[in-house]
């Protein structure tokens, strides 16, 4: 285990107090989701707009930039080991606001008297204001929603990634050994790696369902709440949360009636290998390449050809697909480069040419594939696009 940076995180399930909770509390924890649930969710989320990144619902301060370790493909949690020796880094200083969720919330504000009292109405004695403060409830009707809001701070990257891990390669392997995660024949498996960049947040807050019927609530001075999910220049805190139903939730601060001083990771970019070869964004398994032709949207005739070098030489692949087929190039090696794919859309006197490149899949092609719809009713014009 490495020591936590920062104090214990407010990590919870609260379960709503009834007559029947112990009940609830039964059909609730049998039908809880699996642990990597809120990562996966979370990290869905967060590739709409960043595809290469990893959410850190969980808030693991161990996360850091340079860390090794990898990445559990059943829960999307990293697992940190190490960090690379004398690695540098630069930073790039961020005011924005991170403010994600998925269906089936819905968000409300209101102020309310945190004195829990009211104005005294005797007119002979000096009456007392109430303390106004805000209260932001969010309200969950699917199992399995979350909402996240963040005051983001920074954007921290290892300088030159792919440099560094070719640097220090053996010494990465002897610790990918220790995760059974090397092999002298294949050598590093996908999933060990670097963490590259790092998100950094100031404060703000996860929280996900686990009922279909469900809500959250924070509540504070209202400068303190706004600073706290980024909209703000006080000091972000909290006084207290409330919930129904069952409700995991994460905030920074980590408890009430705090301020927290270190910033939080809440998403991450990551490198790993395959064998030797470093797969720079890495997202997921990437055993080869894939151009998938679509030929759905037309009715001519298209031939392709697909041209890309290896360290073994250049290869060239062919194909013919007629209208209302898809045909696909795959088994493309991970170090293949300078791709070219041709296509001839086949007419009765002339026919048109089209040339697609890529310089080097590798890093790029997060997914592994790349869709080229083909498009055309004979006589009539053709184009393509690229998905």
């Amino acid at each position: 285990m490495f020591p936590a940076k920062v104090p214990l995180l407010f990590t919870s399930l609260f379960l709503a107090t009834t007559a029947g909770a112990d009940i609830q509390r039964s059909s609730l924890t049998s039908a809880m989701p699996d642990r990597g649930l809120w990562t996966r969710t979370f990290t869905d989320l967060l590739r709409t707009d960043q595809p290469e990144s990893w959410g850190n619902w969980n808030l693991d301060t161990s996360i850091t930039a340079g860390a090794i370790g990898y990445i559990n493909t059943n829960t999307g949690e990293f697992e940190r080991i190490g960090i690379v020796p004398n690695i540098t880094t630069s930073n790039t200083p961020m005011s924005e606001v991170m403010k994600l969720s998925t269906e089936y919330v819905s968000t409300s504000q209101f102020n309310v008297n945190l004195s829990d009292k009211l104005p005294s109405q005797d007119s002979s004695s000096s009456s007392t204001s109430p303390q106004i403060g805000t209260t932001i409830e969010w309200k969950f009707n699917k199992s399995g929603s979350i909402a996240t809001q963040w005051a983001v701070s920074s954007h921290e990257r290892v300088d030159n990634p792919i440099n560094v891990m070719n640097e220090n390669m053996t010494w990465l392997q002897s610790e990918a050994a220790k995760v059974n995660m090397y092999d002298t024949d294949h050598g590093i498996s996908q999933g060990f790696g670097m963490v590259t960049g790092v998100v950094w947040a100031k404060s703000g807050m996860n929280a996900g369902s686990l009922s279909d019927s469900a809500s959250w609530s924070i509540t504070g001075k209202a400068n303190n709440i706004d600073s706290m999910l980024g909209n703000g220049s006080a000091e972000a805190s909290f006084l207290k949360t409330e919930s129904t139903g069952a409700i995991s939730t994460h905030t920074w601060p980590a408890s009430a009636n705090s301020v927290s001083t270190t910033l939080v990771p809440i998403a991450y970019s990551f490198a790993s290998m395959d064998g030797t070869t470093i797969i720079p964004s890495w997202i997921g398994m990437i055993n080869s390449f894939q151009i998938i032709l679509n030929n759905t949207h037309g009715s001519y005739i298209v031939d392709a050809d697909l041209y890309y070098s290896t360290d073994s030489g250049e290869v060239h692949e062919q194909a013919q697909l007629s209208g209302g087929l898809t045909r696909t190039f795959g088994n493309i090696p991970l170090n293949a480069d300078h791709l070219k794919l041709e296509l001839k859309f086949i007419g009765m006197v002339n026919s048109d040419y089209y040339t697609i490149h890529w310089e080097k899949p590798l890093g790029h092609w997060l997914t592994g594939q790349r869709h080229v719809e083909l498009h055309g009713y004979w006589p009539g014009p053709t184009s393509y696009t690229i998905l």
